[in-house]
């Protein structure tokens, strides 16, 4: 089937799904009514069994190594299995039912199906989540590589589904357009890390290059790196600031994936900020709008002690030690995400997580 048949198939059957919702009252109601018709028009039937499996056991990683636990539904091709669905109802918090049982099931899903090339798929039928082992994620955090909601579905949503759907469907493809997007967003991490503290070897590398411009003289010992490296934090919060107006790192001029015009209606989305490096660190926050208003929440609690280069705030008054006294609106992620982490300049559309773990850049306009 060619792209564009596809996606006239897909949103006729998104139309019939989001009519159906109200009935969905369970979750076997949920997989008739709501999943059941979006994997008919990925072209996986119902009624074949090498395509379409329920109540599928595989050995179980929650209880004794001799249990197992079942998967709703397993879709295949030519019997060969593709992906596993684990559905839950509507009326729950998909998040926190059913992300940890999908991503510790996965491992085992993939032994003992013996297909190395697995999707993982936690649905409520409207909110599509999608796990895969393309990247290792060092942090233990599970998370998906990519979601997408049924009611507002755009172009790279519609391209997505045709490469999981049966006849189209493309681990490969997949595998290259998020593992590059992955390992995008880690390097821009360390990057971004290596800003806010930079190691003396960076701080000499700058050094270098103002000596052969002329701009300082002699040799560039210890004691010349550490009295230069507070400058050179704060030249590059200024940098970084004036160059791109919210602390977006240069090192990237693309923009972030813009999915704020398909996620406006979500507002205002819980948030949160923390640091491995800093465990005391606990901001909770709401993510206000597609511009990047936030508003941190009273008693999250900020870094120990400031960074060098750090610049006051007109909220220094609100703390109680290390802890805000009160709700406090900032205009852009970067500034509210400095506060917290008492840094010069760090790209808060990367450092603020949402409940998945994901990156508010998703949510930017």
């Amino acid at each position: 089937m060619e792209f564009a048949e596809f996606k006239t198939t897909i949103k006729t059957t998104v139309e019939l799904i989001l009519n159906n919702r109200t009935a969905a009252n369970n979750e076997a109601e949920t997989i008739s009514y709501l999943i059941v018709p979006l994997i008919a028009a990925l072209g996986y039937s119902s009624m074949n069994p090498n395509e379409y499996r329920t109540e599928v056991p595989v050995s179980t990683p929650f209880k004794d190594l001799n249990e197992t636990s079942k998967i709703d539904i397993v879709l295949q091709k030519q019997a060969t299995p593709l992906m596993f669905v684990e559905a839950e109802s509507q009326k729950g918090n998909l998040v926190k039912k059913g992300v940890t049982q999908v991503t510790s099931v996965l491992p085992h899903a993939q032994k003992d199906l013996g297909q190395q090339q697995l999707i993982g798929v936690l649905t409520d039928g409207i909110r599509y989540l999608f796990f895969a082992d393309f990247v290792p994620d060092v942090t233990h955090k599970p998370r998906p590589f990519k979601e997408l909601q049924l009611d507002k579905m755009d172009l790279n949503d519609y391209e997505f589904l045709y490469h999981v759907a049966k006849d189209s469907f493309n681990f490969d493809w997949l595998r290259n357009k998020y593992e590059q997007k992955t390992k995008l967003t880690n390097v821009k991490s360390s990057v971004e890390f290596l800003m806010n503290n930079p190691t003396d070897e960076f701080v000499k590398a700058v050094l270098l290059q103002m000596k052969e411009q002329g701009k300082i003289s002699g040799n560039i010992t210890s004691k010349v790196i550490s009295d230069y490296k507070p400058a050179v934090i704060s030249a590059l919060g200024e940098f970084l600031s004036d160059t791109t107006g919210d602390g977006q790192p240069v090192v990237s001029k693309k923009e972030p994936e813009k999915k704020a015009n398909t996620l406006l209606n979500q507002f205002p989305i819980s948030i949160h900020l923390t640091a491995k490096n800093s465990p005391e660190i606990d901001a909770q926050a709401q993510l206000l709008d597609a511009s990047g208003q936030i508003k941190v929440l009273k008693g999250s609690h900020i870094r120990q002690s400031d960074t060098e280069g750090y610049r006051a705030t007109e909220f220094e008054s609100l703390l109680q030690g290390r802890v805000l006294s009160e709700d406090v609106v900032f205009s852009k992620p970067s500034r509210a995400a400095n506060f917290i982490l008492r840094v010069t300049a760090i790209n808060g559309w990367e450092a603020w997580k949402d409940e998945l773990g994901d990156t508010i850049a998703k949510y930017r306009n």
